[in-house]
């Protein structure tokens, strides 16, 4: 460890499989807050460290909770990097819980596909449906698309947003037994 970096702004940044770093063009490297922080009622968002620096940007801080689609109680899940200052993650609505009493994370479809732009500031919830809590754990961006893992009402597997139509499936595109976890890249 080279340096501890702190901002107030946020309760605590990152945590293995779900807060993702991910890094633009120009070498800017974003990241969001860990989801338990959020759920403990502490300060999120997303912060960015500009190439080159060492500190976080004193004039960059998104939170997800006040931006367009969001909620008190909003938080991001497995960010991917699209390009052009988008952003995309599984964006957490507790208004879309439909059993406050699913232990099993499989009942709520609340976890929904988000593309955030950095450059604007601004953001939308993408055209796909929303999957459950526990497949909601992957995202990865492969030529024009983004796929997300998630289990929805149409089924479990990868789900596809197309960057340049806009458009995204509504089944999955590729099936999976169970949730995908994670994708290396």
């Amino acid at each position: 460890v080279l340096k501890t970096v702190k901002d107030e702004r946020v309760n605590s940044i990152g945590m293995l499989g779900n807060t993702t770093p991910v890094i633009d063009e120009e070498g800017n490297i974003y990241f969001n807050s860990r989801p338990r922080s959020v759920m403990l009622g502490y300060k999120e968002g997303i912060l960015r460290i500009k190439k080159g620096e060492d500190e976080f940007d004193k004039d960059f801080h998104i939170s997800l909770q006040n931006i367009e689609g969001g909620e008190p109680g909003s938080y991001a899940m497995q960010m991917s990097y699209g390009g052009n200052g988008k952003i995309y993650f599984f964006l957490y609505k507790p208004s879309l819980i439909t059993d406050p009493n699913d232990e099993t994370m499989l009942v709520n479809k609340n976890y929904l596909p988000y593309e955030l732009d950095v450059n604007s500031k601004t953001g939308k919830i993408l055209p796909l449906p929303g999957s459950c809590g526990w497949a909601a754990s992957a995202t990865i961006k492969d030529g024009n698309s983004i796929y997300f893992a998630e289990q929805t009402n149409s089924g479990i597997g990868f789900y596809k947003y197309d960057m340049t139509s806009g458009k995204g499936s509504q089944a999955p595109i590729v099936t999976t037994p169970a949730g995908a976890f994670n994708v290396i890249s």
